[in-house]
């Protein structure tokens, strides 16, 4: 049983992992991943790395650092951290650290350096949940139906640093709604034509491509391309995966 809403982090920390479940193959479940704490640091045993909170699964302790299970999860998104890039480029004219938003699923650190492991809110379940300590210097998270019981966890934090991270993660957000908007505009009624539904009877559905499918081997399209623009020169396709093996470990991961 828990029974520690005023207690301090590290001490619920350990009532969390005693209350948890091992489970070497966890992984984030997306939306209903409420958090990932990074407690490698106050583990009470010495294979506890993480501690994910989940609607379903309620407390999972694992021994993956945080920094590799927001990794696994964003290697199943076509996306990616590509978006977030993009956005600090244009907005900081750099790369800070990272957030990760796609669609309804937002995850974002309470640090602001994410190359390293370290603590992350699922801001699709806690956006309405959270509030400031008067100094700032501790953001408390109300999860008032968990376990059956209320819940409040509180986290050591400097306030103008995760409000960065998370108006940085919201603009995101934004903007990514603003390109589905467009591209949306752009097959607003094909379904309807005669072109679709002509081209839709002559052809094997079955035998159709999964938009991650399709949209790895565009990136593979568009690195082959910028490579041989580059070399002046044919490439080969053992060129090309390497090539795009290293773009995904420097732009997809949290590297």
């Amino acid at each position: 049983m828990l029974n520690c809403p005023n207690e301090g982090f590290e001490q619920l920390l350990q009532q969390l992992q005693q209350a948890a479940r091992f489970d070497q193959n966890a992984s984030i479940a997306g939306k209903t991943t409420i958090m990932v704490i990074d407690c490698h640091k106050q583990a009470i045993d010495p294979r506890y790395k993480s501690l994910i909170i989940d609607q379903h699964q309620e407390l999972i302790v694992t021994d993956k650092p945080t920094k590799w299970l927001l990794n696994q999860w964003m290697t199943v998104s076509p996306f990616g951290l590509s978006v977030t890039r993009a956005y600090q480029r244009l907005s900081h004219g750099r790369v800070k650290s990272l957030n990760y938003v796609l669609g309804e699923i937002m995850f974002v650190p309470i640090g602001g350096a994410t190359q390293h492991s370290t603590t992350w809110l699922g801001m699709h379940y806690l956006i309405d949940k959270y509030f400031y300590s008067a100094d700032g210097r501790t953001l408390y998270l109300k999860l008032d139906e968990f376990m059956k019981r209320p819940l409040t966890i509180s986290l050591p934090v400097r306030k103008h640093i995760f409000e960065q991270q998370l108006k940085d993660a919201q603009c995101v957000l934004i903007e990514q709604y603003h390109v589905w908007r467009w591209m949306k505009a752009q097959f607003q009624n094909l379904s309807q034509t005669k072109l679709y539904q002509e081209s839709l009877k002559n052809i094997d559905q079955a035998k159709l491509f999964s938009p991650s499918v399709m949209v790895g081997e565009v990136r593979m399209e568009l690195i082959t391309f910028s490579l041989e623009a580059a070399y002046q020169e044919k490439v080969k396709k053992e060129e090309v995966e390497r090539a795009s093996h290293e773009i995904i470990r420097r732009q997809e991961l949290l590297d």
